[in-house]
């Protein structure tokens, strides 16, 4: 299948330039412009209609509001996807997960865009999305890192805002798959709507939670449209990730974040995760992750 000019167009988001890896048929997007000069190649979402300021509380999502609003100047995609730099969709892949340390050739050859591939899944599906972690439930896997109280809010301003995504919502945060990461593959009028709706939960979200610094209820918003979208009756298909780990951490490095982890209350999962990391083999590890996420046999 011949791959029009505009028909998918692929996006992964970085923040810093010793952050970018050059994959075949993604252009990199800069979040949080920092001043710097990027790779000609490079989008920059300080640049025009921006929200980049607001990126230490929003991260990628500065980007996706970037490329909302520069549409146009896009080229008008019919589909966009939308990855990161650490997180990225695999195109040649039988597994659910991958996790690596660093990205090399072979990895590469995964990563690159596969228009035909999407074309022939768009076939089939109306959107794309990774492979949802298993969990108890959303709200419930939420509170192990983060504040609960977050999920009410978010709940709250969406039963103002859309009451109409209410009851989708509710069902999501109660249901036993999570969608991670903040990536997809929609279509242009269904990345419009996630959009609109999504920068509206957020931006009261921002003013009306407790505290400063980084958001963490985007992604779980962005799995709630997605569940709007299924209970419309919208067919959601499903692409592996590969997570990017960067460099092992020794072990005295590996227990003072736990230990920093156990002094700001993060949770029992965020102290023992960086120590288990450290100490069970790749193999064992990448195993054991793999059953934590449904594969194509459970969606």
């Amino acid at each position: 299948m011949a791959e029009s000019k505009n028909e998918f167009a692929a996006y992964t988001v970085f923040h810093r330039a010793s952050d970018l890896t050059r994959i075949e048929g993604l252009t990199p997007v800069a979040a949080g412009s920092r001043g710097g000069e990027y790779p000609a190649e490079c989008l920059d979402d300080g640049k025009g209609e921006s929200i980049s300021r607001l990126n230490d509380s929003l991260n990628e999502m500065t980007a996706v509001y970037w490329l909302w609003k520069h549409y146009e100047e896009l080229g008008n995609p019919e589909h966009i996807l939308v990855s990161q730099y650490r997180r990225m969709f695999v195109f040649d892949g039988d597994e659910n997960y991958y996790e690596v340390s660093e990205i090399g050739e072979k990895e590469l050859g995964m990563l690159k865009k596969d228009a035909e591939k999407l074309g022939n899944m768009f076939g089939k599906y109306d959107f794309l999305a990774p492979y949802p972690l298993k969990c108890a439930s959303v709200e419930k896997q939420y509170s192990l890192s983060h504040d609960t109280n977050d999920v009410r809010l978010a709940l709250e301003i969406i039963a103002k805002r859309t009451p109409e995504y209410l009851e989708a919502a509710k069902a999501y945060f109660a249901g036993d798959r999570c969608y991670l990461y903040n990536m997809f593959v929609f279509c242009r009028e269904d990345f419009f709507r996630y959009a609109e709706w999504i920068f509206g939960i957020l931006s009261e979200f921002v003013k009306r939670r407790k505290g400063t610094g980084r958001t963490y209820i985007s992604e779980r918003l962005t799995g709630a449209f997605f569940n709007v979208l299924i209970l419309e009756g919208k067919k959601i298909g499903h692409l592996p990730v590969m997570f990017v780990t960067g460099r092992k951490p020794g072990l005295k490095e590996s227990v003072r974040e736990g230990v920093k982890a156990l002094k700001e209350k993060k949770g029992i999962k965020a102290v023992l995760k960086p120590i288990a990391f450290r100490l069970i083999p790749p193999r064992l590890w990448l195993k054991r992750k793999r059953r934590l996420f449904f594969d194509a046999e459970e969606v």
